[in-house]
């Protein structure tokens, strides 16, 4: 049971890193908009899904948070 456990942390840590580093390309190519707030919403409560979930570090969020912000 521990290791079904550890493998499904183990899954959504590896889909939350793949959903980052997609983020973080599209972001560099094209910046978030500013006027659709509820997209930037979106963005925000992954970002801080992956903050919790210890994925990123406190500094990477807040960079990410200001990209997106603006």
């Amino acid at each position: 049971m521990a290791n079904t456990s550890l493998d499904q942390i183990v899954e959504f840590l590896q889909k939350a890193i793949i959903e980052l580093e997609e983020s973080r390309s599209i972001q560099e190519t094209a910046p978030a908009p500013k006027d659709n707030g509820s997209s930037v919403a979106g963005e925000l409560a992954k970002l801080k899904s992956l903050l919790d979930a210890g994925v990123l570090t406190q500094e990477e969020f807040d960079d990410q948070k200001a990209k997106i912000i603006g």
